[in-house]
């Protein structure tokens, strides 16, 4: 049986950064049990309710966990039938610990103030910033908008929805020529969500650029992406009537430059930044074929995913690998996940997120590697404070500028 008073203390003094290895590994093993779902998720659904309705995470952190816990609901002990809003909300305060050792925390952190040379160094993280530049010339900033509509373009309603989407309504009989072209791009430090023409909707990374027109055509839907965005794509997509009740389901296409993604209806993430050798496309359902093109448009070589694969196009081969998807798709749901990657590529992401240059002290540091998980709507300096605890590697910032040394 699992001691909820010792979870208690371990929980406790994880969160506090004051946990001692041997009771660090303690807690690790009670996580990676067989008996973790039965029995340790119930103690920290009791534990919680024993405590005062503290706010541990920004409302955005918890929203994030909320949703994660709905989307694993099965596996959690509902009291009388009913869990309320408030109890939920503190149970993700206690599960976000849950959640985050669950998915990879192999950092051994010890409580410390900080390096000197990043106390007090804010630097905020990505937030909602993109602008829109339009097929007549116009470049609308998106910052900060307020629900509502923003333009009509050629029979087509441009808004900002509830949900934070900017959102693309085709008016009924409106004659919008198909070739006119819509982009939104998010800058370093942004991002952002649009629901496209057929329905579509697509999050968007720092950094990146969708370039679609504002109405699909009969033959197909297409893109075009540089960076980095998740897709979950609108199933209900027909042509007109091909004869008595029949319809065809059009395709969507997602070009990136050396390649060509082709789904009907599914979820995926394309990672295609510009300076990276590799483009990599992540299935996590349905179906979706990747293509190699060249700069004629003519296609090379071809393959097929399916969930939980990965394309890796390196420009003259598609190779396929099984990966984690929780790892994978750490961006949109708020997290640095890192899994062994090189200080190199992490601080690439960082730089892209936090809006920074960064500038190695030597070359040799950009090999050393790391594992943990840490929220993405923290500032940079805890960050940083996780990297540096493993003893490898020191950070300074001045101004918009991040030194690595070691």
């Amino acid at each position: 049986m699992v001691n909820p008073s010792r979870v208690n203390f371990l929980l406790t003094q994880y969160t506090d950064g004051t946990i001692s290895r041997p009771d660090y590994d303690e807690l690790m093993g009670l996580l990676n049990s067989d008996r973790t779902a039965d029995e340790f998720l119930p103690v920290l659904e009791h534990l919680f309710q024993q405590q005062e309705e503290e706010r541990y995470h920004t409302a955005q952190e918890e929203e994030l966990i909320f949703q994660k816990l709905l989307a694993a609901k099965s596996k959690l002990v509902k009291r009388n039938g009913l869990v309320t809003v408030k109890a939920w909300m503190r149970y993700a305060a206690a599960a976000a610990v849950f959640f985050i050792l669950s998915v990879g925390v192999y950092l051994f952190t010890i409580h410390q103030s900080g390096s000197e040379a990043i106390i007090g160094k804010s630097i905020a993280p990505a937030r909602d910033k993109a602008y829109l530049l339009t097929t007549n010339g116009l470049r609308i900033n998106l910052d900060n908008l307020a629900e509502g509509k923003i333009l009509k373009q050629d029979g087509v309603n441009i808004s900002k929805s509830s949900d934070g989407f900017l959102t693309y309504t085709v008016s009924q009989n409106a004659q919008v020529d198909e070739h006119k072209e819509n982009s939104i791009v998010t800058p370093k430090g942004g991002h952002f969500q649009i629901n496209l023409p057929d329905g579509t909707k697509v999050w968007l990374n720092a950094e990146s650029k969708l370039t679609f027109p504002i109405k699909f055509s009969k033959q197909g839907r297409s893109v075009r992406l540089q960076g980095e965005a998740y897709f979950e794509v609108a199933k209900s997509y027909f042509t007109a009537k091909a004869g008595k009740g029949k319809r065809t389901r059009l395709p969507f296409y997602v070009l990136t430059s050396n390649q060509r993604v082709e789904v009907l209806g599914t979820h995926f993430n394309v990672h295609a930044y510009q300076d990276e050798r590799f483009v990599s496309t992540t299935l996590l359902e349905g179906a979706v074929a990747l293509s190699l093109i060249d700069k004629k448009g003519i296609i090379s070589s071809s393959a097929v995913l399916r969930p939980g694969e990965q394309g890796v196009n390196n420009g003259s081969q598609i190779k396929i690998n099984q990966v984690d998807i929780e790892e994978q798709m750490g961006w949109k749901n708020g997290l640095f996940i890192l899994n062994g990657q090189n200080l190199a590529t992490i601080m690439k992401e960082v730089s892209r997120w936090y809006d920074v240059d960064v500038v190695f002290q030597n070359e040799s540091l950009k090999q050393h590697t790391f594992s943990g998980s840490i929220s993405r709507f923290k500032d940079i300096s805890a960050l940083f404070e996780v990297l540096e605890s493993t003893g490898s590697v020191h950070f300074a910032i001045e101004g918009r500028r991040v030194f690595v040394k070691e």
